[in-house]
């Protein structure tokens, strides 16, 4: 089975690496291995995680993103992951993400399940005016969009935002969060989630599949 790939991409300081370790709490799964993948410093540290034979591992990734396909490689050859969470560069192209992932061999062991995008409310107007060419293929590409640090910012402002958001793509889920320590509760009331159960029937079907093929493949090979 392919292993899937989540994107979570936005802003420099935007809260992509906080939003990362409450997305993770909310959806981990017993069982479960995610290597979460960063390709740029943030003020926020990653949350590595080894208990109730749940892991949760952080590889630091600040090199040449023309290699990122080799790393996924050897990730899911080493590892093993259930799912792998990437923290993209935000001044890179979505081209240039798409060709780097999927490109060659790495393409045929992953896919991509969910992008996410994050952004601060306060300055999004002004990204998108002065980066537009850059961030809009990230937007209009991404499942969920997530309006950051709204605690700054009036009714009003936040409205404009959701519509500004709303014009560029509107098949996506937005949500807002007003704050870091905010991501959980709006994860939560977003119904975005997996319930428990679910999370944990999709790991142990995957690693059933994974056993059987292994199976097959030493029976018929």
């Amino acid at each position: 089975m392919k292993v899937g790939i989540e994107v979570v991409t936005g802003f420099l300081g935007a809260g992509k690496s906080a939003f990362i370790n409450s997305l993770i709490n909310k959806t981990k799964a017993v069982g479960e291995k995610i290597i979460v993948l960063t390709c740029e410093s943030g003020n926020v540290k990653i949350k590595e995680l080894e208990e109730n034979d749940i892991s949760v591992k952080h590889i630091d990734f600040i090199e040449d993103n023309s290699e990122l396909n080799g790393e996924i490689y050897k990730i899911v050859k080493e590892y093993k992951p259930h799912r792998i969470i990437i923290e993209y560069n935000g001044t890179e192209t979505l081209e240039h993400l798409y060709r780097c992932i999927f490109d060659n061999e790495t393409g045929k062991l992953i896919k991509l399940n969910t992008m996410y995008f994050v952004c601060d409310g306060d300055s999004l107007d002004f990204y998108i005016k002065n980066m537009g060419e850059l961030l809009l293929p990230f937007i209009q590409s991404s499942d969920v969009l997530v309006i950051n640090n709204c605690y700054k910012l009036s009714e009003e402002k936040i409205e404009e935002d959701i519509d500004l958001l709303g014009t560029l793509n509107h098949k996506a889920q937005i949500i807002k969060s007003n704050n870091n320590e905010d991501f959980e509760k709006a994860l939560d009331e977003s119904k975005l989630l997996e319930n428990n159960f679910l999370r944990n029937m999709r790991v142990k079907i995957i690693d059933y599949m994974r056993k059987w093929v292994s199976r097959w493949e030493s029976e018929y090979k």
